[in-house]
């Protein structure tokens, strides 16, 4: 972080106590800027699918554009520093939650199918994470396939989402 800053690590600690207190910083600014999004994007008011396409396609667009986050967030995710699980778990569970309420007024408005939100949107959320996870680890055909995903796997969600009349 020092180097890509280019300031020297005792200046980086002037600011921060700990390596801890830097990771926590920068994830309390993905947890801000995803609030953001989510309240951007619900006073929009689009359509249900154009919701969950333009969360699918947030969560591939922080592998693509930032990828030093998204690898700490997926570091933390799977190999906690302690103290951090929690806020990483945050990140998560504030998308899922906003997903949830996307659901839950669908559900409401007959346009999916009654479920439970909460366990769907994590499994929503679990596949996209998947595919991003895999994504992230195949080297050149994860541009051109992250570019894809969110299109895919909106169509693949959606079409469970829907009711069978």
């Amino acid at each position: 972080m020092a180097r890509a800053a280019r300031v020297s690590i005792g200046t980086v600690y002037h600011y921060f106590r700990s390596k801890e207190a830097i990771l926590e910083c920068l994830l309390r600014g993905e947890i801000e800027r995803r609030r953001q999004f989510l309240d951007e994007l619900r006073a929009r008011g689009e359509p249900l699918e154009a919701q969950i396409r333009a969360i699918t396609a947030e969560h591939f667009a922080l592998f693509r554009e930032r990828k030093d986050v998204a690898r700490l967030i997926r570091r933390e995710w799977l190999d906690p520093t302690p103290g951090l699980h929690v806020k990483t778990q945050r990140i998560y569970d504030e998308g899922a939650g906003y997903l949830a309420q996307v659901i839950e007024e669908g559900i409401a408005a007959g346009k999916i199918q009654p479920c439970d939100p909460v366990l769907t949107a994590y499994a929503m959320l679990g596949a996209v994470e998947a595919v991003a996870l895999r994504l992230s680890a195949s080297g050149k055909s994860a541009a051109r396939a992250a570019d894809q995903a969110a299109q895919e796997l909106t169509a693949f969600l959606w079409s469970g989402l829907c009711p069978t009349a």
